[in-house]
């Protein structure tokens, strides 16, 4: 999918956020951010602004629903396309926290996506 640069402040927001849902925002997180800025970038002044951005990112004055709300999406494949990119993320570290699941589930949400759209990507603990 193809993200015009307001799009893509806000995408980076989310990933940024998402690298924080486990407390370990790492290296490995941080460069699949790095690699999603260098894949949807049109430009290089885009990705330096973006990669600006990511290194600016504080989760004290982010908020969820407003990056969602300012991507725009409107149908289920976009609002998939974005849950990829965060699940792409939550794999990069190959360790897996339900917190990170969480994440995924509050962002489907606050982009008002159907369960269906993120079932095969969360994990759900039963008792």
């Amino acid at each position: 999918m193809a993200f015009n640069l307001s799009q893509l402040k806000h995408v980076v927001d989310i990933l940024m956020a998402a690298t924080h849902a486990d407390a370990d925002s790492n290296a490995s997180e941080h460069a699949v951010v790095r690699a999603v800025i260098a894949e949807h970038a049109k430009t290089p002044q885009e990705r330096a602004a973006l990669e600006k951005r990511m290194h600016r990112f504080r989760l004290a004055s982010f908020s969820l629903r407003s990056a969602a709300a300012g991507l725009g999406l409107r149908t289920a494949v976009e609002r998939k396309a974005i849950l990829a990119l965060v699940n792409r993320l939550n794999d990069g570290d190959a360790v897996f926290d339900s917190r990170e699941s969480d994440f995924l589930v509050e962002l489907a949400r606050a982009m008002g996506a159907k369960r269906e759209e993120y079932a095969g990507l969360t994990i759900e603990l039963v008792n």
